[in-house]
């Protein structure tokens, strides 16, 4: 079940007790006094109360010289801790803020690190692409040349065979010539008498 907020009677008390015990009606009091209700609730209540009581200010009595000066004392130093407060707050934004900005830089120069390697990598994956191809390419050509010394090497084979055989052959030949030369010059170198008796016929017996 929702809690039920301050009504307007209920600031307009605090505020008038408040202010009947000489401190002034402010909308940290008044809560104080009430003991809850948001801030907005109570301003807006506060407003209409300080609207219909235009004289109230006129019943505080006169601040005394000796707290108002401790009051101005108390001020003062809470202004200087909180303008030191602040230079410091400063001081440490200011850096935190250069700090950013130098990893800010770095994070750039980074950046362009990485893709001038990028564009570095990729034009090396391009040039072993095109070395892979042209590999390719002169691979099957090597396997074309291949195949076609052996095929150009089984038909020397069979010519060579072939040359042997015939070789043999020539040198029978030649051998044959050699034998019929050898004869012939045999005959010729042969004496004239002995050629002649050798054809002259036997006496009878």
């Amino acid at each position: 079940m929702a809690r039920a907020g301050i009504t307007q009677e209920q600031v307009l008390e605090a505020a008038q007790a408040l202010l009947e015990e000489g401190i002034t009606p402010t909308v940290a009091a008044v809560r104080e006094r009430i003991g809850s209700g948001s801030y907005t609730t109570i301003s807006a209540h506060l407003a209409e109360w300080r609207s219909q009581n235009t004289q109230a200010p006129a019943n505080i009595p006169e601040m005394p010289e000796r707290v108002r000066g401790a009051l101005n004392q108390v001020w003062a130093q809470a202004a200087a801790a909180a303008q030191e407060g602040l230079e410091t707050q400063r001081q440490a934004l200011e850096a935190m803020r250069r700090e950013l900005d130098k990893e800010r830089a770095d994070m750039a120069a980074e950046i362009e690190r990485l893709e001038r390697a990028q564009e570095q990598a990729q034009e090396q994956i391009e040039h072993l692409r095109t070395s892979f191809t042209e590999a390719q390419t002169a691979n099957r050509e090597a396997q074309a040349q291949i195949l076609d010394l052996k095929v150009d090497n089984a038909r020397l084979g069979e010519r060579a065979s072939s040359a042997e055989g015939r070789g043999a052959e020539l040198r029978e030949q030649v051998q044959g010539l050699q034998q019929q030369l050898a004869a012939l010059a045999a005959k010729r170198e042969k004496p004239p008498a002995a050629r002649r008796r050798a054809t002259k016929p036997e006496p009878e017996a």
